[in-house]
């Protein structure tokens, strides 16, 4: 017991040295800052008075909001896929007006943004920037692929074009050093080690200690603490995603692009909710309260079509907060805390329930983007946690040999639950095609098992094509072309699609996975944890293979069905992204993020775990090591994240 706990210091100690280090390095993660009043607001500009082959100059003056100036994003566009020139380069000079000093030059080949459309330009700290004009000057050819977005004028200057000054201004970041030292990091940091000692301790004490038991001791706790560290409004789509749900608990189902909300939510995303940190205290005495007859025009295009189930987990949590409070402050609070609660009830029986595979649903639970989306007011934490609820349920009731015969209940209760995950997100529809896996006998024989399963299968077909039918009248643009455009330039051409679709797959696919399992929260790479994201895949696939559990638990008929859900679910993500996103002109489907792919990743890890494969280790020794590496993973991001709005 004595040398368990010296070693369980020792590494603490060498951990809290390591986030030290850590810390000072990357202290120079910036404050960050979008430039102008609009946000997210993106137009390209009409290029057709340029020739072809033409040299372009445009230059932007912008005025810097703090000291210690550290870098520009610049968004670009992509032009239609004949223009490809890949030769093409694109030159920035960032220069300081008043002195005429040149802060950055750099000449950009247009292959570097074939992944990314924004740019970050990078230069030394500018110490005393606070209120200084700078001007940016981009130049570049009408053939490169890429060229720079522009908004509507958000401030006083205007940019120019060849000299010429034209109604538009680039769209431009600014990303500020944080360069101060805070007490509140330190702190955390230590409370944070202590939490991990006293917890390791427990693990390594026990030797029975239960999954369902490991998933109790670390996911609620890091809930909290990621609904703590991240700003209002920074999680995935979280603002237009909080006044969706505000309209639904007041009976706003059907919406367009734009919902009336009180003009408090705004000013507490705007002030608040900012990306550089606020104390806590500052944020609990918010003097502002909820006036329902002082009220502002939102917009809500990216969520304005999502069906109100999937926001059941914060719906639940406003509602209460409606109730009881007039602080903007508690109330979206009150939402977060909700979607915590419920997610982790969801999750905790669907672990406990698990037949098999358990230590896979755990390590799914546990990946740090599923727990942002538990913690914030993201649709995702209640899409990820009954989608694993489901897949437990039924597989409980395949593989459970107490259960004879399906009660009524459990028809109920199915029928329920695919409901559910119809409405959450229509990608997600083939996953009730996981009840085929139920053998016929606990139906009572063939010809009930196909009666009961057509009957919930239809049901959530009808439920899938009323829901589009009624929601297609505020079916939006988001950033591609409509819609229908692009159904028919996909049918028209399905070679083409077919090779979008495997360019897509090909140049993006460590993405996906890297960001899948926590390198991209808050919509940014911010964490720079790839290392940290590597070392957990491998372990995420160590257990997967070693996981005697699982070992011949699926018939060839089982593994068929689960391996039609993964192609079908990844395929309509593919086709759903690009329908709402993509260009017409785009080689590759825009939009799709690791995180879509997080809700049915028990079922492919469990398609995996059926290779044969051994290990030496036990399993009390796999369910300690996912427990240690858990704690200091995810201590790694929460750190991450504070860092990144410092």
């Amino acid at each position: 017991m004595k040398n368990k706990k010296i070693k369980i210091i020792f590494g603490i100690v060498l951990i809290f040295l390591f986030l030290l280090i850590e810390y000072k390095y990357r202290v120079e993660t910036t404050k960050y800052k979008l430039s102008g009043n609009e946000k997210y607001y993106l137009i390209r500009f009409d290029y057709s008075g340029k020739s072809e082959n033409s040299d372009i100059k445009e230059e932007q003056t912008f005025t810097s909001q703090y000291d210690g100036l550290k870098y520009v994003y610049i968004n670009f566009y992509i032009k239609p896929k004949m223009h490809y020139d890949l030769s093409q380069i694109i030159n920035i000079k960032i220069e300081e007006v008043d002195t005429g000093n040149v802060i950055c030059e750099k000449s950009v080949g247009v292959e570097n943004l074939q992944y990314s459309l924004s740019y970050k330009v990078d230069f030394d700290v500018q110490k005393h920037s606070k209120d200084k004009l700078y001007k940016i000057t981009v130049s570049y050819n009408t053939n490169a692929p890429y060229l720079p977005y522009f908004k509507n004028i958000g401030s006083s200057t205007k940019a120019t074009m060849d000299g010429e000054q034209i109604d538009k201004e680039i769209y431009l970041r600014l990303g500020y050093y944080g360069k101060e030292e805070h007490l509140l990091i330190i702190t955390l940091v230590i409370i944070l080690e202590i939490i991990v000692f006293l917890i390791a301790s427990y693990i390594l004490d026990k030797t029975d200690i239960k999954e369902e038991n490991v998933f109790l001791l670390i996911v609620p706790m890091f809930c909290i603490i990621m609904s703590l560290v991240i700003p209002l409004g920074s999680g995935h789509d979280e603002t237009p995603q909080f006044y969706r749900e505000y309209g639904i608990i007041n009976g706003e189902i059907l919406v367009g692009n734009q919902i009336m909300a009180p003009a408090a939510f705004n000013n507490t995303f705007e002030t608040i909710g900012s990306k550089i940190y606020k104390p806590y205290y500052e944020i609990l005495k918010c003097n502002e309260k909820i006036d329902s007859n002082v009220k502002v025009c939102v917009e809500i295009t990216t969520t304005s079509i999502y069906n109100p189930v999937q926001y059941t987990g914060t719906t639940v949590g406003l509602f209460f907060a409606k109730l009881i409070t007039k602080n903007p402050v508690i109330f979206i609070y009150l939402g977060r805390l909700s979607n915590i609660i419920i997610s982790v009830i969801l999750l905790y029986k669907a672990i406990k329930m698990m037949p098999f595979g358990k230590k896979i649903l755990l390590l799914a639970s546990i990946i740090p983007i599923a727990i942002e989306g538990f913690s914030t007011l993201s649709s995702d934490g209640f899409t990820i946690a009954i989608c694993y609820f489901f897949i437990a349920y039924i597989l409980n009731l395949a593989f459970n040999k107490d259960i004879k015969l399906l009660s009524k209940k459990h028809k109920i209760i199915i029928g329920i639950l695919s409901c559910v995950i119809a409405c959450c997100k229509i990608v997600y529809f083939p996953l009730v095609l996981l009840i085929l896996v139920i053998p016929k006998e606990k139906y009572g024989g063939l010809n009930e098992k196909i009666k009961e399963d057509i009957l919930v299968i239809f049901l959530t077909i009808i439920i899938n094509i009323t829901w589009l039918i009624f929601g297609f009248s505020i079916l939006v643009s988001r950033g591609g072309e409509s819609g229908s455009q692009m159904i028919l330039e996909a049918i028209k051409n399905p070679i083409e699609f077919g090779q979008m679709v495997l360019y897509t797959i090909n140049n993006n696919s460590n993405k996906y996975l890297l960001s899948a399992f926590g390198n991209q929260l808050e919509w940014g790479d911010q964490v720079d944890g790839t290392t940290f994201v590597i070392v957990f895949i491998a372990l995420t696939m160590f257990v997967t293979l070693t996981d005697e559990s699982i070992k011949n638990k699926l018939s060839n008929r089982q593994k068929i069905v689960l391996g039609i859900i993964t192609v079908t679910v990844i395929g309509l993500i593919f086709c759903s992204l690009y329908v709402q996103w993509t260009q017409i002109e785009s080689p590759e489907i825009q939009g799709i993020q690791g995180r879509y792919f997080i809700p049915i990743m028990p079922i492919m890890l469990l398609l995996l775990g059926d290779i044969k494969a051994k290990s030496e280790y036990s399993q009390d020794k796999l369910i300690k090591i996912i427990c240690l590496y858990s704690l200091i993973f995810l201590i790694y991001i929460i750190f991450g994240v504070i860092i990144f709005h410092l």
